[in-house]
């Protein structure tokens, strides 16, 4: 991700009346003051955005304006899926209990996004749940992962669907190569984009 700068900051402040949603996420894991004052500004016109903005943010900071879009937008799926995306990164307790409270209004590549980035047991456990109806958000949520669930998810799926060379983007460990020496002939350009 691009560093913070005065050169960010104003492209987002040119961009907010003509992509404001864009602009929201582009706030991702950003914890900084301008960060704050852009998802202050954005939370009326798009709320899913900023939701989204909190991954990988754990401050009360964070969990209060959750709380507000959960409480604000309760009916609306499309913000609630938002919501579920901004938990990535989060293997707290805090963070399951919100998940498992969307967890019924959600989709399985919803669910999944929520996960992305987190190694619990719980989070492999809902990987194992979805693994057959949902390949691919599966591979995406262990992306760069090195744990041995995530790469027997890989080996497992890896016949069926290229993305499990996409999960192993620039890795290079002895896993990493026999898995694109297994799937070379299957998908290519996938082991080939897998290299970084």
């Amino acid at each position: 991700a691009l560093e913070e700068g005065p050169e960010l900051s104003k492209l987002r402040r040119r961009l907010v009346p003509h992509a404001p949603g864009p602009v929201a996420v582009s706030l991702a894991r950003r914890d900084s003051e301008e960060a704050w004052a852009l998802r202050d500004e954005l939370i009326g016109s798009v709320p899913g955005g900023v939701a989204a903005s909190l991954a990988g943010l754990d401050s009360e900071r964070a969990w209060a304006l959750r709380d507000r879009i959960l409480t604000d937008h309760s009916a609306d799926a499309v913000v609630l899926a938002a919501v579920a995306v901004g938990l990535s990164g989060l293997d707290s307790d805090r963070a399951w209990n919100v998940r498992e409270r969307l967890l019924p209004a959600l989709d399985a590549y919803a669910s999944l996004r929520s996960i992305h980035g987190c190694a619990s047991d719980r989070a492999f456990s809902l990987r194992a749940r979805l693994a057959d109806r949902a390949p691919r958000p599966v591979l995406h949520s262990v992306g760069g992962s090195e744990d041995d669930r995530a790469w027997r998810l890989r080996e497992r799926l890896g016949p069926r669907v290229e993305e499990a060379l996409d999960s192993i983007f620039g890795l290079g460990s002895p896993r990493a190569w026999a898995l694109r020496e297994t799937l070379q002939d299957r998908w290519p350009s996938s082991v080939l984009k897998s290299l970084g």
